[in-house]
């Protein structure tokens, strides 16, 4: 984290599969959604990730495909091969994006990985981190999670990897593990985020995904938007 506010691209330039996202931007959590982002002028980009049957790591949403795939073989992405998950579109169109390829060509870049797995599924999550073929943490990147047993999961394996812990309204709860592990917090809306009193000492990214830069918060740190191109100031392109 630096002194000024980041800005990160959410799920690379924004959503683009839920109701009432952008259709002018690449499928999110794409490559092209990634690449746009960073020639835009985008500090980071915040990415979400499952596994498939076979523990390899894939950038999607929601384990659930129906919601990111037309049409799918199966309801679950862990219901499938990496060869089979190879062969899915997305809805805008492209090919899921797997983590190799993330590892390969963004390491150095600043990216947040948030760890979804089997989140919204209803099914519960446990030990999948388990399942995961990664030794070490890219140093650029830090990692997130709504699930704080999931996050101490990866600090055994990762240590010294950052590490922020996804909260809404119940925050109180999420003081209790930043305490024990601290890094840094990340907070869904920023009408939510508690009174500055309350912030720990570790720094905070906030979402609020369809500001401009006149209304980023500079009490926060990082900040993750679906409109990169109303808070970024120089984009690179």
């Amino acid at each position: 984290m630096t002194g000024r506010v980041l800005i990160g691209g959410h799920r690379g330039c924004g959503r683009t599969d839920a109701t009432g996202g952008r259709r002018d931007v690449p499928q999110e959590n794409s490559r092209q959604a990634l690449e746009l982002a960073f020639e835009l002028g985008a500090d980071f980009v915040e990415v979400d990730l499952c596994l498939d049957a076979d523990g390899a790591g894939w950038l999607v949403h929601s384990s659930r495909l129906s919601e990111h795939v037309s049409n799918p073989p199966a309801e679950f992405l862990d219901q499938l091969t990496t060869q089979d998950v190879a062969c899915l579109r997305g809805l805008g169109g492209q090919g899921l994006m797997p983590l190799v390829d993330l590892l390969r060509d963004f390491s150095h870049c600043r990216v947040n990985v948030e760890l979804k797995f089997r989140q919204g599924s209803g099914r519960d999550s446990g030990n999948e981190l388990d399942r995961l073929d990664l030794d070490q943490w890219p140093e650029r990147w830090w990692l997130s999670s709504f699930d704080w047993l999931l996050l101490d999961q990866a600090h055994r394996r990762w240590p010294s990897a950052p590490k922020g812990l996804l909260f809404d309204e119940d925050w109180c709860g999420a003081l209790d593990w930043h305490r024990a592990r601290p890094s840094f917090w990340l907070h869904p809306e920023v009408s939510l985020l508690p009174t500055v009193e309350a912030w720990p000492s570790a720094p905070v990214v906030a979402w609020s995904l369809a500001v401009d830069a006149g209304s980023v918060d500079r009490r926060c740190h990082g900040w993750i938007t679906d409109r990169l191109e109303r808070c970024v100031v120089t984009p690179r392109r």
